[in-house]
């Protein structure tokens, strides 16, 4: 009885990963609204798309991409107008390529990236999404190869949703967040290539970096008007022996 029990767990286990399929190596286009409902059934079975995605700007909701595990190449939202949320991309948790959320004029909220755990290529770009107050969403992604860039988010207040994220491999860019009142979020911080944060009005704290963090380049910190204290471990540790050039300009006195 127990072989029995056994033998049909390893044969749900080998179906499931046989029906796990790949599909779309030269990348998915999606323009309109009807392209994303129809995706399961353009594509049965599929799991992980090879090559790009693009989600275009009539596209007002993602739910018929709701099988998607993994993606092979890049993910780019951009220009959409109706698109409120990333609802759909619920399961997806590694995307290979470099991902920009730009210029959503709707979008409110991350919080279907709750499995996304690592982004491997060149960069992140969350960037011009006016309606995002937080990064609530991210809270499983732990490894950003690339480049963070982090800029012009006017209602983005804290970086609440990045508690996970300890790597960074190149650059943290964080500029022109009108609303940003500290850095809420990056505790869980611990090495990053570069560390840019510039031009964010109301920016009062930087004490979320005050632990342990290894930046292996250039560390500015400039024109961020209501910032008057730097004096976190972080930055003091850097100081010591600073492996590239440093800037601190213009912060509050």
């Amino acid at each position: 009885m127990k072989n029995s029990i056994l033998l049909y767990a390893i044969f749900c286990i080998l179906n499931i990963e046989l029906n796990a399929q790949s599909c779309l190596a030269g990348g998915a286009y999606l323009n309109t609204q009807e392209q994303v409902n129809n995706f399961s059934a353009d594509n049965p079975g599929c799991q992980v798309i090879e090559g790009n995605v693009y989600i275009g700007t009539n596209i007002q909701n993602l739910q018929g991409l709701s099988a998607i595990r993994e993606i092979q190449g890049d993910l780019f939202i951009s220009q959409t107008s109706q698109l409120t949320s990333l609802a759909g991309l619920e399961q997806l948790e590694v995307i290979h390529g470099a991902v920009r959320i730009q210029n959503n004029s709707a979008l409110i909220s991350l919080e279907a990236l709750s499995e996304l755990t690592a982004i491997k290529g060149d960069y992140f770009y969350i960037s011009d999404n006016p309606l995002l107050q937080n990064l609530e969403g991210l809270n499983s992604l732990d490894t950003v190869a690339g480049i963070f860039h982090i800029n012009d988010l006017a209602g983005l207040k804290h970086l609440t949703g990045l508690e996970s994220v300890s790597f960074i491999g190149d650059r943290l860019n964080i500029f022109r967040c009108d609303s940003l009142l500290s850095l809420n979020g990056l505790q869980g911080l611990r090495e990053v290539g570069a560390l840019d944060i510039t031009d964010n009005p109301v920016l009062t704290s930087v004490q979320s970096l005050d632990h342990p963090l290894q930046i292996n380049a250039s560390l500015v910190v400039t024109d961020n008007p209501e910032l008057s204290e730097c004096n976190i471990e972080a930055f003091c540790e850097y100081l010591i022996d600073p492996p590239s050039f440093v800037v601190f300009r213009d912060n509050g006195k």
